[in-house]
């Protein structure tokens, strides 16, 4: 590659210069979108694993509530 520049014009060497850049820019751009898109992905997977724990809880809650009804239920029998 050394020798491909070595015989390139001035011209030639700018414009292979720019179009690097704007590869360079164009990946770094879709760099920065992936990470936005997987922070994003992260913090909505925290909040269904938070949704799922209420849930999971709600459960045992009610699991609980009704052992106790029937507990009761069969004293008062």
């Amino acid at each position: 590659m050394a020798e491909e520049v070595m015989h390139l014009s001035h011209e030639e060497l700018r414009a292979t210069i720019s179009k690097l850049k704007d590869t360079y820019d164009k990946t770094r751009k879709y760099s920065l979108q992936l990470d936005q898109k997987h922070q994003r992905s992260v913090t909505r997977e925290k909040r269904i694993l938070v949704d799922h724990q209420k849930q999971v809880l709600q459960a045992e809650t009610l699991n609980m509530m009704t052992k106790y009804q029937l507990v009761f239920a069969k004293i008062e029998c």
